[in-house]
């Protein structure tokens, strides 16, 4: 029987970093792999925030990287919003990082994760989740490879 799940949990003193999070020395996050693929998420009725080039890898000259913002108020009723950052390479899509602000007492609990087409095939089956806090940026060795070329 095969496993169409596999989740690891990470802990690094290096740092791991996916779409918009930077998971720093010592944070524990986790990787999972769901060969059928993760939910892609609908941007077509969000409120577009924004985008922006970034230049995150040397194998292409100027600023590559396309990150697509995007903001939904309110979709359900214990959320507050949901952003999406679409991450993009001469128009292929390789990522989308997800935050989803839940309502509690208080105030709001954000929960991060970013899904990833490790190979081009239009199935996002990668899904890192951070334990701990982030910052927006994405390092250049996350780039696949099937988008630099």
């Amino acid at each position: 029987m095969k496993k169409n799940n596999l989740t690891k949990k990470i802990c690094t003193g290096l740092g791991v970093l996916a779409l918009g999070a930077i998971i720093g020395s010592g944070i524990c996050y986790s990787k999972e792999i769901n060969l059928k693929g993760h939910e892609i998420p609908d941007v077509s009725q969000a409120n577009k925030l924004g985008d922006r080039y970034e230049d995150l890898t040397d194998k292409i000259e100027g600023k590559e990287t396309l990150f697509d913002y995007y903001l939904v108020k309110n979709p359900k009723e214990d959320v507050d919003y949901i952003e999406i950052a679409v991450a993009s390479v001469k128009g292929k899509i390789f990522a989308y990082g997800i935050t989803t602000a839940y309502k509690q007492k208080g105030g709001t609990v954000e929960d991060f994760y970013t899904i990833y087409d490790e190979d081009g095939d239009g199935i996002f089956e990668t899904k890192y989740t951070a334990d701990e806090t982030y910052n927006k940026h994405i390092e250049g060795s996350m780039l696949p490879e099937w988008v630099l070329n």
